[in-house]
């Protein structure tokens, strides 16, 4: 703490007559009495306020002590602020002039240089086109262009410049060009315009040649050369990234087989005649070790169990290099952690013997709790807002005595609490949700949650309330697959107004309880949680349900079927671009006296809106309610004629289908660019596809990384007939933000 509040902390000690005697001498930060920037106010370009804020990031202020270390980092920050206005060979020169009474006045020089920003990168040197596509895409340094202000781009950083050369210099040496150079040169074109010209040098291109192994004892030489052949394989180029990955490899299946001690080492040979460099491995195998003990450190809340749970490694069985590599990952990805450590001792095992190699698990615990408020806007709902609380490593049995031995109790059982409030001018929703995903210790994940809503978004003209209380059960079956079990009870009242057609007032009485259970199978191998490149999401769902209607008509009760068949899949185009299919097909069946006109309002499937089927209003797609009794109805009561219902009071269906094909194209690193086709219609009849509306368009997403993105599109729908435009919403919006 001395040394940290102040410029230098020395110890003296002395030893007289068998006594210690220590000595500390603190010498304080020097305090900062003034800031005088030159060499004259017209020359430094910037405003005194915008440079003195950028000080002030640095925590360089007037009446606050300072060191050397908070004066390079204020040097930094005006640098950056200059880079940002298009200079970019700046240079700032410090003096420092301290008094008697440890007040220090800094002077600060600066000379910005000339100004400009990148109109063009050229390359020089390669013909190439797919090796020069490829650098230009791998470096920082960027044209201007119209995002720049989101983007930083156009600038010449001179550092950026240097990372630049760095980077391309690497990558042509992993293709085998060893002699490469490459050197940047920033020119002139006039009215602070700049051209940056990379110049390469490539040189010879040589390639991996002959590959031998030396001290594999255990395996046999083709077994060991099995392991890197598709490293190998034909003539590659010679890279000493992938030379260090093979021997990676080849450590890695002697780890896994138990020999966690061998070492892989390599040695190579230019032949200048082929262009050829050939490699020796040198193996020095180690024997095979088991698991010791498992030895846990750092866990002062989260219960030992819980992390045991996600060790795949077991006393007294067969060390496996991969299971401890998993283990760790395991952990990471629980998020209870800053920083996770699994690590084999080697040392032998002190109570095991010397073919016993102890587990240590050294964990850094955080914080794993959070409290969001949070708002946004869209096309559904025009403004909505609320407050989300979440406890991602909960301890349930805390709540019985955390009022005598502190909150911290209730963290570090692993289970999960989600508190949720959500308030909008035509949704409102508050929730509990409680998971438990290794139940027992075991591989089951359990849980519930209760949830209270009202709603008003498909129509002005009624209102749904309800209340649901769900259990819900799951066993993973493979790497991305699990069954599951759940049950729900649902309790919902619908709310109409006076001044409703006459068919929506009969809805008043057709809502009531519903409650059943049944299976569900998951799949889901996506890369990402939140933005998919690559993979597939499958759900199918199946529920069997008795619905008790409140009003006295008939029927009052009777079963219903719910299948449910979700599917998403992620195509990588290249590096920036994915393509992303969706299909969609859901169905109720009402059984016995039951008919799709007597399911209640809250069980009825609705489409449309920024979510399902875009360039469709939120909800309003497929059959409508009778504006008039003397209209025509079908069975289900929907209209006939589209003329004679109210688009604004959409009746919903009992089956629902929903396509959808998108490519969304990265041009930045926070916003994608997107093109979609969507398709969907919705029935009142059990299985059959009602009237397919198809709808395409594009729009602009930009991830700010604080809840969910914004996103800005156009659709419209590929038809008209059958009132399709009293329905269509050509811009749709998202945005929300958590703070």
């Amino acid at each position: 703490m001395l040394a940290k509040n102040n410029r230098s902390v020395i110890p003296q000690v002395n030893i007289e007559d068998n006594m210690l005697e220590i000595t500390i001498y603190v010498y304080p930060k020097t305090v900062l009495s003034k800031i005088v920037l030159g060499p004259s106010s017209t020359d430094i370009k910037l405003s005194r306020k915008r440079i003195l804020a950028a000080c002030s990031e640095a925590e360089l202020e007037v009446g606050q002590p300072y060191d050397s270390e908070v004066i390079a980092s204020a040097v930094a920050n005006i640098k950056d602020a200059y880079i940002s206005f298009g200079y970019y060979d700046i240079r700032i020169i410090t003096k420092e002039q301290v008094n008697e009474l440890n007040q220090g006045t800094l002077y600060l020089d600066i000379y910005p240089g000339p100004k400009g920003f990148v109109h063009e990168v050229e390359i020089e040197g390669v013909s190439d086109h797919p090796l020069r596509h490829r650098i230009l895409e791998m470096i920082q340094t960027r044209k201007l262009s119209m995002i720049s202000f989101l983007t930083g781009s156009g600038k010449v950083d001179r550092a950026l410049l240097e990372q630049d050369q760095l980077i391309i210099l690497h990558y042509l040496q992993n293709k085998g060009f060893l002699d490469a150079e490459v050197e940047i040169e920033v020119q002139d074109l006039g009215k602070n315009q700049r051209k940056v010209i990379i110049h390469i040098k490539l040189g010879e291109q040589y390639y991996f040649g002959n590959i031998r192994f030396e001290g594999n004892t255990y395996y046999d030489p083709d077994k060991v050369r099995a392991i890197i052949e598709e490293d190998i394989i034909g003539d590659k180029p010679y890279s000493q990234d992938e030379l260090m990955a093979m021997a990676k490899k080849l450590k890695e299946f002697y780890g896994d087989e138990g020999m966690i001690e061998t070492s892989v080492q390599y040695v190579y040979e230019y032949n200048f005649e082929t262009n050829r460099i050939d490699i020796l491995f040198i193996i020095n195998e180690s024997k095979v070790f088991k698991v010791g003990r498992i030895i846990v450190r750092g866990n002062n809340n989260t219960e030992t169990r819980i992390i045991l749970s996600q060790c795949e490694l077991v006393p007294g069985q067969v060390y496996r290099s991969y299971q401890l590599q998993d283990t760790q990952m395991r952990l990471q990805s629980l998020n209870y952690f800053k920083t996770v450590d699994v690590v084999a001792v080697k040392e032998p095992s002190k109570s095991l013997g010397d073919e016993y190699r102890d587990v240590i698990i050294d964990v850094q615990e955080k914080g794993t709790g959070s409290a969001n408020l949070f708002f946004g806007f869209n096309s559904t709902e025009s403004a909505y807002g609320g407050l989300n609380i979440s406890e991602n490593n909960f301890n349930h049995k805390g709540l019985l005595n955390w009022w005598h031995q502190g909150i911290l109790k209730i963290r570090g059982g692993g289970e999960r609490l989600n508190l949720k409030a959500q308030v909008g001018l035509k949704e409102q929703s508050y929730s509990l949700n409680w998971t438990d995903p290794n139940f027992n210790d075991s591989n089951w994940r359990i849980g519930f949650d209760v949830t209270y809503g009202t709603s008003k978004v498909q129509s002005n003209d009624y209102t749904i309330d309800s209340i649901v209380f769900q259990l819900f059960a799951g066993y993973p079956v493979a790497r991305y697959a699990a069954l599951g079990l759940k049950g729900r009870l649902r309790d919902s009242f619908t709310r109409v107004r006076q001044s409703a057609p006459p068919a929506v007032q009969e809805q008043r009485g057709n809502n009531g309880i519903v409650g059943g259970a049944g299976p569900n199978f998951a799949y889901d191998s996506t890369d990402n949680a939140f933005r998919p490149h690559s993979g597939a999401r499958i759900l199918f769902d199946t529920e069997v349900d008795g619905v008790v209607r409140k009003a006295h008509e008939v029927p009052r009760s009777f079963p219903i079927i719910r299948l449910a068949s979700l599917n998403s899949y992620y195509f990588p185009l290249g590096r920036r671009a994915t393509l992303k299919l969706r299909g969609e097909y859901k169905v109720l069946l009402p059984l016995g006296r039951g008919q799709a006109g007597d399911v209640p309002l809250s069980e009825r499937f609705f489409l449309g809106g920024v979510d399902s089927l875009r360039g469709i209003k939120p909800g309003a797609l497929g059959p409508l309610f009778p504006n008039n009794s003397s209209a025509p109805l079908n069975t289900d009561g929907s209209v006939v004629n589209w003329e004679d219902g109210n688009s604004e009071n959409p009746t919903g269906g009992i089956t629902s289908l929903l396509l959808s094909a998108e490519v969304a194209v990265k041009i930045a690193k926070p916003i994608d660019v997107f093109a979609f086709v969507d398709g969907g219609s919705i029935s009142l009849q059990r299985w059959q596809i009602g009237q397919f509306v198809p709808t395409g368009g594009f729009g602009l997403r930009l991830d700010i990384g604080r809840g969910a993105p914004v996103t800005v599109g156009v659709g419209f729908p590929m038809r008209s007939d059958g009132g399709i435009k009293q329905i269509s919403e050509t811009v749709f919006f998202s945005m929300g933000a958590a703070f």
